[in-house]
C-alpha cells in the first residue's frame, strides 16, 4: 500500500540526474590549475538557473538536475568558453550539443561528448577590467 503512495513521485526522482564535466588541458589552457578559483558555471533554462564553482581537480557537477533543456555557460576571468546546450531526458540521459548565441534552440548544433569536456576558445584581453571605473 506504502508503494501505491510513491508512485507519482517515481518519474521526477528518476528525471534528475547530475550534470557533471571537466576542464581539459588545450594549446590556450595547458594545465587547468591555474583558472581562478571563482571560475563558475550556469546551467539556465527558463525561469530556473543552477549555479556551481569549479573544484580543485579541474571538474564540476550540477547536482539533481530535472529534465529539460539548459544553456551552460562558463564566467571566467582570464578565459572565455564557447556556451553547450545541454538536454537531460527522462531516460537518464544527458546530451550534449554546440551552440551559438542568436541560434534559434531547435538548431543544436555539433553533438559534443557526455561528461561535458571545456576548453577555452580565447584568452581574455582584459581579465581584471572594472566597468564600475567607466561610470565615475
Amino acid at each position: 500500500m506504502r508503494l501505491l503512495v510513491l508512485l507519482p513521485f517515481l518519474p521526477a526522482i528518476v528525471s534528475a540526474l547530475d550534470v557533471q564535466g571537466t576542464f581539459a588541458p588545450s594549446p590556450l589552457l595547458p594545465n587547468p590549475s591555474t583558472l581562478p578559483p571563482s571560475t563558475s558555471l550556469t546551467l539556465t533554462a527558463a525561469g530556473t538557473a543552477k549555479r556551481t564553482l569549479i573544484r580543485r581537480d579541474n571538474t564540476f557537477s550540477f547536482s539533481d538536475v530535472p529534465e529539460g533543456s539548459y544553456l551552460l555557460d562558463v564566467q571566467c576571468q582570464t578565459y572565455q568558453f564557447a556556451p553547450l546546450r545541454v538536454d537531460v531526458n527522462g531516460q537518464g540521459e544527458v546530451v550534449v550539443h554546440q551552440t551559438f548565441r542568436g541560434n534559434e534552440w531547435r538548431n543544436k548544433g555539433e553533438k559534443k561528448s557526455y561528461p561535458i569536456v571545456r576548453r577555452p576558445f580565447v584568452i581574455s584581453l582584459v581579465p581584471n577590467l572594472q566597468f564600475r571605473s567607466w561610470l565615475t
